[in-house]
């Protein structure tokens, strides 16, 4: 009895011992995993924040460099008071306004206005300049933005976004951000210089670490007119650790389950099992785990509609990236309907993948409690845009068809126009007006159309990631090869629709990276009267 204990008492040392070993394991992988992540989040992030950057560069610099005396408007500004003109001038100014608000003004014609004309001109345009840098920083999600003058010396401040502030009547205080770049830093600067501006972080004067966007929007041998944009960087450090850390309980779900698979098999099959299987595991969660996040919210037809010979219907979503912004769904609504959604969100990477998911999970609830698609769409429409903050829009095409009729009620919302092929014809478009795209405008009204499908007919629906597949010349696959392919070869059935023409395109585009998502859903209507096909 007492070497029977002993063994016992042995035995569960062992087994707590190498218990610790693997939560210890799990601990480490969780906290690498939450590191990696946060990588991820922090490259895509900047990426998306450099190209906003360079976005709101573009807008000011069309709008600053369409006048063809921007320098010597500058200078008049720089020697003019700017404050609004009394009562007794107000209404001379206001006349002259009306005719003078053009960018084609020259500079000798300028110089040739009398004083009323050019106070009016300088008023105006110096109205409507500042207007479209307060509209950038309003619209923008960014701490300060300025518009400053370089030259030799020093420089000078023209315009100012921050809160509080009023720039259109005056000329702002030269109030600069704190650690000022000096001109001739700037000159030297090869980025400036190529008009790609230059990424910095600072600290500016209340001690905050700031993301810093220094963008050239117009030079010359005298002096440089740039933007600087800040952003409290601190605050997207914050952001990136609160998305790393959603992503990391997702993926600590996932590899607890695992945890408790692994003491079960080791309860049956011994140590060596247990720590090959803990390294198998954690090496293809770690590799595959964004991956897999998405893809397991792709429908599966076969499983979807196992045993139900009257469904026919196959997709196929392939992301441009790790993750993408395209989806596909098909499920049974009760008995007799089956509801299609194919979409496409205005963006990719993991941004575009979370609005995704998102927007599936609440058209699926509303299509399967019964909504009509139009309904459906206006209430989905109405929930994403009040949580939108990406300011991302999605378009969508979703139909909900009667298996017993035939009847198709779909709704398009921006989407690409949907193809059908009638039983014993060709495939054609089934063109008509489209819906504005889900999230752009809370109250937007969506239209059903009816199609009555006959037994056979076959609709195919996919996301602009197919026609604009491009090739080594740059050629658009476009929709006429799209219907050519179609109509070139008699497919058995809606999976071989799918992959003949992702064959075909694969083929088309050999030699370039894959520029967009795809997205493809492909129907065929089993009529049940004329198959002789009963409910199962």
């Amino acid at each position: 009895m007492n070497t029977n204990a002993e063994k016992y008492k042995d035995r569960k040392r062992s087994l707590l011992k190498n218990y610790i070993i693997i939560g210890i394991v799990f601990l480490l992988t969780i906290a690498l995993n939450t590191y990696f992540i946060r990588n991820l989040y922090y490259s895509i992030h900047l990426s998306e924040v450099t190209k906003e950057a360079k976005g709101v560069a573009e807008y000011a610099k069309s709008r600053f460099t369409a006048y063809n005396a921007i320098d010597l408007l500058v200078d008049l500004w720089e020697d003019t008071e700017m404050n609004m003109p009394d009562d007794t001038q107000a209404g001379y100014f206001s006349s002259k306004r009306d005719s003078l608000m053009l960018t084609s003004v020259t500079p000798e014609e300028l110089m040739n206005m009398d004083y009323g004309e050019r106070t009016a001109y300088l008023h105006s345009n110096y109205m409507k300049l500042a207007s479209g840098f307060d509209l950038i920083y309003k619209t923008f999600d960014v701490e300060s933005l300025y518009c400053v003058k370089y030259t030799a010396e020093g420089p000078r401040l023209l315009f100012i976004g921050d809160e509080g502030s009023d720039t259109v009547y005056h000329l702002p205080e030269n109030i600069l951000p704190a650690n000022t770049e000096k001109y001739e830093d700037l000159r030297n600067d090869p980025k400036i210089m190529s008009g790609e501006g230059r990424m910095t972080t600072v600290i500016n004067k209340g001690g905050t670490e700031m993301l810093r966007f220094t963008l050239p929007i117009s030079s010359n041998e005298n002096h440089l007119f740039v933007i600087i944009w800040e952003r409290d960087w601190s605050s997207v450090a914050n952001e990136i650790n609160r998305g790393a850390l959603q992503i990391s309980l997702l993926t600590g779900i996932l590899l607890l389950a695992i945890f408790i698979g692994v003491v079960l098999i080791y309860r049956k099959h011994g140590l060596e099992l247990i720590r090959a299987g803990i390294e198998k595991e954690r090496s293809k969660a770690e590799l595959d785990v964004c991956r897999r996040i998405q893809l397991s919210q792709l429908p599966d037809p076969g499983a979807e509609f196992s045993g139900r010979s009257d469904v026919d219907v196959s997709v196929l979503v392939s992301p441009a990236r790790e993750v993408g912004g395209d989806f596909c769904d098909c499920f049974m609504i009760g008995k007799d309907k089956i509801g299609l959604v194919i979409a496409d969100v205005s963006d990719k990477g993991l941004p575009a993948a979370m609005f995704m998911m998102t927007a599936k999970s609440l058209i699926r609830s509303d299509l399967v409690h019964g909504i009509s698609p139009e309904q459906a769409m206006e209430n989905v429409n109405r929930q994403l845009c009040e949580h939108n903050g990406a300011i991302m829009f999605v378009t969508v095409w979703l139909a909900v068809i009667d298996l017993v009729t035939g009847e198709c009620t779909a709704v398009n919302a921006g989407h690409e126009n949907p193809a059908i092929k009638r039983n014993g014809e060709s495939w054609e478009f089934l063109k008509y007006p489209h819906d504005t795209p889900v999230s752009l405008f809370r109250d937007a009204i969506f239209i059903k159309r009816s199609e009555k499908l006959s037994d056979g007919d076959m609709i195919f629906v996919y996301t602009d990631g197919v026609t604009e597949a491009r090739n080594v010349g740059d050629e658009l696959f476009g929709e006429e090869r799209l219907i050519k392919e179609l109509n070139g070869t008699a497919f058995a059935d809606t999976k071989a629709v799918i992959d003949g023409i992702m064959e075909r395109i694969n083929s088309f585009s050999e030699g370039t990276e894959q520029y967009d998502d795809i997205g493809m859903v492909c129907f065929r209507y089993r009529s049940r009267a004329a198959k002789n096909i009963t409910e199962e």
